[in-house]
């Protein structure tokens, strides 16, 4: 949620709109353009409940300062 945080502590996020995480990245190096493409940043509570409802058990095996984190996703058996 850090995009949308404001220095007071607020966030501006439009509780009607898409999900927050869902970002349009346009790329560009100096003459080079790339195609607009799609990316998906996502909390890891909301990925590890969306993973658990289709079978998924979900590990946090690092997270940072800046709201990154690394995960392991694997099949419930």
């Amino acid at each position: 949620m850090y995009l949308f945080e404001n220095e007071d502590g607020s966030f501006d996020i439009n509780l009607n709109g898409s999900y927050y995480g869902e970002i349009i990245y346009k790329m560009r190096y100096r003459k080079i353009r790339c195609t607009p493409f799609k990316w998906l940043y996502v909390d890891f509570e909301t990925f590890s409940s969306i993973a658990k409802e289709h079978g998924f058990t979900c590990e946090m095996l690092m997270k940072n300062d800046n709201y990154n984190y690394l995960a392991k996703m694997y099949l419930t058996k």
